[in-house]
């Protein structure tokens, strides 16, 4: 299967916003009480600002004019707080491969572009957020090098 990866371009806004409402609808599913229905994750206005800047990549895997595949990232520099040292971060703020094409090493090569663009900007660490039940997702990125930081916890009140 011929699988291109590239930075998104404008007309791709469809393809991406489609990917981003299934993975929302993924966690709406596991927890409904959290997660929104939206019918979009992105705007279109946002969706151009983050295709504009240096500091925000995203990227898409695509197989004939398909997107099926979607990491967005963006450089935070971090500022030192009491206990803690000054930092510039990736922070992937989406990722995902649409579940008909999972199982292929899209993935894996989604990441690995994540994780180049990420030293080519001098970050320090690639950093993201999974929430607990996607034990798949956390599987996949403890395969790729990711350790847990921290773990935020919740309760119903």
């Amino acid at each position: 299967m011929d699988i291109k990866y590239s930075s998104a371009v404008t007309t791709d806004y469809s393809g991406v916003s489609r990917l981003l409402y299934d993975i929302q609808m993924y966690h709406k599913e596991a927890l409904p009480n959290v997660f929104s229905n939206l019918n979009f994750q992105i705007s279109y206005d946002e969706y151009m600002n983050r295709l504009a800047h240096d500091d925000y990549l995203v990227l898409v895997a695509r197989h004939m004019n398909d997107i099926v595949g979607i990491a967005m990232l963006e450089i935070n520099q971090l500022y030192p707080l009491d206990a803690t040292e000054p930092r510039r971060i990736a922070f992937m703020s989406h990722f995902g491969v649409d579940s008909r094409y999972q199982g292929q090493h899209i993935g894996k090569k989604l990441f690995d572009e994540c994780e180049r663009w990420g030293k080519e900007k001098s970050a320090q660490a690639l950093e993201l957020l999974v929430w607990d039940f996607n034990k798949g997702a956390i599987n996949f990125y403890k395969k790729s090098g990711l350790d847990s930081l921290y773990r935020m916890m919740s309760k119903p009140l």
